[in-house]
């Protein structure tokens, strides 16, 4: 009994040092409007017999993107569970069962990038802070978790013409310019430098999606 007792013990102890969640994003560059996918996968050589009974992790985003859709992954399927979320970037993964998690994917989760969204020169600004990261074991004990560190993926507003952060006044009035100047400013894709490209910064200036290509 005591030798069980101490193999028992052995093996909680071995699943709980090996959770990681490590998430990526897709695409690296994504525009003002669109749809931003990250995968969450759990690493550490878990097993259906060794891993956590459920887990919960956060990846909040520096910017406003409303409350994401987060769809079960594989290895969440596989055993059972479900995935819950909430406008914060809370990932829960729990199921009715008495069935552990193996490594894998374990959620999909989809955000609307907003039209506002902007980053100074196109670098890295979309920044997912991670926190809040726990598991659990059959009975209900804690299992520390690792989050990889934060994840940064970069928007490309192509109205946003001066590269400062934002589509404004400031970057219609540049496009402007460039149309009364004469000076090569295509936005729309069709060689040409008109009024037509002044439209599509005004929109993106007034709140608007940027339809921009270049």
């Amino acid at each position: 009994m005591k030798l069980l007792l101490i193999f028992a013990i052995a093996s909680v102890s071995w699943a709980q040092a090996a959770i990681t969640i490590t998430r990526t994003c897709l695409p690296s560059v994504v525009k003002p409007g669109a749809t931003l996918t990250c995968t969450d996968t759990m690493s550490g050589g878990n097993t259906s017999t060794t891993g956590p009974a459920g887990v919960q992790w956060q990846f909040t985003p520096s910017q406003a993107m409303g409350t994401p859709a987060a769809t079960a992954g594989a290895a969440a399927i596989a055993a059972g569970k479900s995935v819950s979320s909430n406008s914060s970037g809370l990932i829960l993964v729990s199921g009715i069962n008495q069935n552990l998690i193996a490594d894998g994917v374990l959620a999909v989760v989809t955000y609307q990038v907003p039209l506002s969204a902007s980053c100074p020169g196109n670098s890295p600004c979309l920044v997912f802070n991670p926190s809040n990261a726990v598991g659990s074991t059959i009975g209900g004990g804690a299992i520390a978790v690792t989050i990889n560190p934060t994840l940064a993926v970069s928007v490309s507003n192509f109205c946003d013409l001066n590269a400062d952060g934002a589509v404004n006044s400031a970057d219609v009035a540049i496009e402007v310019t460039a149309v009364l100047n004469g000076t090569a400013a295509d936005r729309n894709g069709d060689t040409k430098t008109n009024v037509q490209d002044v439209v599509l910064i005004d929109v993106a200036a007034a709140g608007g999606a940027c339809l921009a290509t270049k």
